[in-house]
């Protein structure tokens, strides 16, 4: 966890300082008063640091929650959640990166979603005009099948007129 890394770190940086006052202490013949007096700063120094360290961690922990959160929203289809973290270190760099990345893929969806739309209607007339032409050959041909027209030419003249419209359907 990142609080307990940054405690170990606040924790190594002063027992190094405090080894290096002792052995200065002792090289210097401090008198035992002066000796006291180090170890109570020493000690103010290590509650110092251990409120840094939480302090700092619980800042880190929060942020880095929210974004993990969002990330975790975005992967599962929420594109509109954002990490709502704003700071001006690297954090907040890597949060607005993920916000960017949140609003690229929701335009991209959208833009998507508009195409789709678009190729679902484009299907449907294209659809439509084919069906026209197609059931005015189905009716000629089954009314010269079945002797029903009064005019056969003029029903193959159709049926050639509606064959002709297809080719041109097809063609654009």
């Amino acid at each position: 966890k990142l609080i307990i890394t940054l405690f170990a770190l606040s924790l190594v940086s002063l027992i190094v300082a405090s080894i290096g006052l002792a052995v200065a202490a002792s090289r210097m013949f401090f008198s035992e008063h002066d000796l006291t007096l180090v170890l109570v700063v020493l000690g103010f120094g290590l509650i110092a640091a251990v409120a840094f360290a939480i302090s700092a961690s619980r800042s880190l922990t929060s942020d880095l929650a929210k974004m993990s959160s969002t990330a975790r929203e975005v992967a599962s289809g929420e594109l509109d959640a954002r990490t709502q973290v704003t700071r001006a270190d690297e954090i907040g760099s890597l949060a607005r990166e993920l916000d960017e990345l949140a609003r690229q893929l929701q335009e991209a969806t959208a833009a998507r979603n508009t195409e789709d739309s678009r190729r679902r209607e484009f299907f449907a007339a294209v659809s439509h005009d084919l069906r026209t032409p197609l059931a005015s050959m189905q009716v000629a041909t089954e009314a010269l099948r079945d002797g029903l027209s009064p005019d056969p030419d003029r029903y193959l003249a159709s049926l050639q007129t509606d064959v002709a419209v297809m080719h041109a359907l097809v063609d654009d």
